[in-house]
């Protein structure tokens, strides 16, 4: 195999594709920012969603979701079939918002 300038043996973007493949299979979770930034981390198998601090980027998982009714609704009057979801929350946590007075 041949190194490349930097040393590395693996160009970036067959990383970045194994990595979007272990989001694809669940092994991996996607966590966006309020700042457009995001990291990956390894959770739970079960459905969660996720709160960030815009501050630290500390992340909390949830898991309670929408009432299946008002999704179903979306779904109505945008004229989608919803297939799934994923919801992300963004605030300060107790820790920042502390610091911040």
């Amino acid at each position: 195999m041949r190194r490349r300038e930097n040393g590395s043996c693996i160009g970036r973007a067959t990383v970045f594709r194994a990595v979007d493949k272990l989001v694809a299979k669940g092994l991996l979770d996607r966590i966006d920012f309020a700042d457009g930034t995001h990291r990956y981390r390894v959770c739970g198998d079960h459905h969660h969603h996720h709160l960030t601090c815009s501050s630290c980027h500390r992340v909390v998982e949830f898991d309670f979701c929408l009432p299946a009714d008002q999704i179903a609704r979306i779904g109505a009057q945008t004229n989608f079939e919803i297939e799934g979801h994923a919801l992300s929350l963004f605030g300060l946590c107790e820790q920042c918002r502390t610091h911040r007075g």
